[in-house]
Parts: structure tokens; C-alpha cells; sequence
């Protein structure tokens, strides 16, 4: 029996709803029927490792080793806009530098003119970038190898 990938994108909006929802069992609901939908059991392992503990399972001892303000910065740098005059304002008024990402990233020009693809990654695809990304030491290696993510990745 033949299987279809499942996308990071897919994983990514369950995401989004369980943030944005309060109720545990909606937050069950969105869930369950986001894992009915996985075919493969290689994809429901990462489906549910990524929901539940992230890129890195907590007992693998592995992590992708780039802090926050190197993602920030990082990200100011591929939006083209000034980090303590821009970023840093936008993700104190949001709370968090993911959304402030995400919004940067929807709204600005130079985010949109990025040669960016829009791949529909897998999500065995996307746990290979984070293994890549937890073997790199250098943070400008980190740094390039975010900006190469970016470029395949919707805002969300």
C-alpha cells in the first residue's frame, strides 16, 4: 500500500489551531483528526514527536543548539530590517518571536520579493534539515542554514 507524505505545512496549521484554541478537548479534536489522517506509521511517529516534544524527542539528548536572539537577529537580517528598531519592538508587542516572525514575514515587501519557493516539505524532510541543523557548530553556519529554510517555508 502506497502512502502520501505528510507535509510540514499540514503539522504547522495544526499547530497554529492548538494555539489559538483554550478548550483541551477542541484541542483533542483538532488533533485526532489531524493524526486519522497521517497514512504512514514513519510520519505519525514525527507528527506526534514535533506536536508533543518538538524537533528532538527529550531522551535522544540531541537539540538544534540556536538560541533565541540568534534566530531573531537571523531573521531581521533575511527580512532586510533593523533588528533593535524594527524585530525586537514588533516581538515585544506580540510576546513571542515566532508569530513576530510570521507576521514580518506575511507582511513585508522584501520577505515576499525572497526568491522563496514555498516548497511543501514532508515532514521527513523537514526532521533531516533539524538533524543537519543540530549537527552544524558555527552560528554563522546556523545562520545560513536558517536562511536556506526560510526560502522553502511559508511564513507559517
Amino acid at each position: 500500500m502506497t502512502h502520501t507524505a505528510a507535509r510540514f505545512i499540514g503539522l504547522a496549521q495544526v499547530a497554529q489551531m492548538l494555539a489559538e484554541t483554550r478548550r483541551s478537548s477542541e484541542k483533542v479534536s483538532v488533533c485526532a483528526a489531524y493524526l486519522l489522517g497521517i497514512t504512514s506509521d514513519e510520519d505519525l511517529d514525527l507528527a506526534v514527536r514535533y506536536l508533543g516534544e518538538g524537533a528532538f524527542s527529550t531522551v535522544s539528548g540531541r537539540r538544534a543548539a540556536v538560541g533565541h536572539r540568534t534566530i531573531a537577529v537571523c531573521a531581521a537580517e533575511f527580512l532586510q530590517i533593523d533588528y533593535e528598531k524594527v524585530f525586537r519592538p514588533s516581538r515585544i508587542a506580540t510576546g513571542s518571536a515566532s508569530e513576530t516572525i510570521e507576521k514580518l514575514m506575511e507582511n513585508l515587501d522584501a520577505a515576499r520579493r525572497k526568491s522563496r519557493t514555498n516548497v511543501s516539505l514532508t515532514l521527513e524532510e523537514i526532521d533531516q534539515r533539524f538533524q543537519t541543523l543540530s549537527e552544524l557548530s558555527k552560528r554563522d553556519e546556523k545562520k545560513s542554514f536558517l536562511m536556506d529554510i526560510w526560502r522553502d517555508l511559508s511564513p507559517l
